[in-house]
């Protein structure tokens, strides 16, 4: 499915902390490709499949938010079916069930 690129994507509101999670002993090539990367995919294939005018607003809405408050969580409660992160992310990405 061809997608048009828009002013923000899933990956970078959920991962707006990607620096300090690839950070000291996490800061590997192996956790990026075998633990980040798979799940940012699933989050980009999750926003295709559920694509709407609701949700692209609000992405760019929860971009500006998580830029101005980077502690929040606030992007799991709105997007509350988004896929989970796996269990070796879910500490470092502030998860709220």
């Amino acid at each position: 499915m061809l997608v048009k690129p828009g002013l923000s994507g899933i990956g970078s509101i959920f991962f707006h902390r990607e620096e300090e999670i690839m950070s000291g002993r996490t800061a590997t090539l192996e956790f990026y490709n075998n633990v980040i990367a798979p799940y940012k995919g699933s989050l980009e294939e999750w926003y295709v499949s559920n694509r709407s005018l609701y949700i692209y607003f609000t992405a760019i809405f929860l971009t500006v938010w998580v830029v101005l408050n980077p502690k929040t969580s606030w992007h799991w409660i709105i997007f509350k079916n988004i896929p989970k992160p796996p269990t070796k992310l879910k500490k470092m990405m502030n998860y709220k069930t």
